[in-house]
């Protein structure tokens, strides 16, 4: 086979979707942040317990924004794909960084996630993805606001994997997307086995 006639192939195979539909939405921020949460469950959590829940805290916030994208997939779907995207990065960019924004919005189609506003480690994991981008002093820290005991607690990563699986499942219900694809990684790069662990882990959380 010619190197033009490879070439050509090689192109068509990565040229990607000529649109946006919502299942490629969704998959597209609900995988990364699915790897967040995976990070977060990883040997990171015994290095800094900061950096392990601003991980939770992207990782839920990218889930958060992938079930309002879908919300509004009439406003991206038509577009051409550099569209889409732009579309789509400045709808996300308005949303901000803030979980108790990001529920409180997708709370409106998903009520079981309005009762985490009033819970503290939304406070938490907000404040720890803050100090990840912009370190403070311990004395300043969500350490010294919430107390030791309050941020240094099992129970945070357990209330974000609850969280997350009610997004997940608020996507697969309303929009038909299952994003835990059969518990297989979204990422090839990823050890199955250390995935299976991320899943047993994700699966104990909530049946608590």
């Amino acid at each position: 086979m010619s190197t033009v006639v490879e070439t050509k192939q090689l192109k068509k195979r990565f040229r990607g979707p000529e649109r946006i539909t919502t299942k490629i939405a969704i998959e597209t921020w609900g995988h990364r942040a699915l790897l967040d949460l995976y990070l977060a469950l990883g040997e990171v959590e015994m290095i800094s317990v900061i950096t392990h829940l601003g991980l939770l805290a992207q990782g839920l916030e990218k889930l958060g924004k992938a079930y309002l994208i879908a919300t509004q997939a009439v406003r991206f779907e038509h577009l051409p794909i550099e569209e889409a995207i732009r579309w789509i990065d400045r709808y996300a960019k308005w949303h901000n960084h803030r979980l108790s924004d990001i529920l409180s919005s997708a709370g409106i189609g998903l009520p079981s996630l309005r009762g985490w506003l009033r819970d503290p480690v939304i406070e938490i994991l907000e404040g720890a993805m803050e100090e990840g981008r912009y370190p403070v002093p311990v004395e300043k820290s969500i350490f010294a606001t919430h107390g030791i005991e309050a941020v240094w607690t099992h129970r945070n990563r357990d209330k974000a994997l609850v969280i997350a699986n009610q997004l997940v499942e608020g996507m697969s219900t309303a929009f038909g997307v299952d994003l835990m694809n059969g518990g297989k990684s979204p990422s090839l790069k990823v050890n199955a086995e250390d995935w299976t662990r991320f899943i047993n882990r994700w699966n104990l959380a909530n049946r608590k």
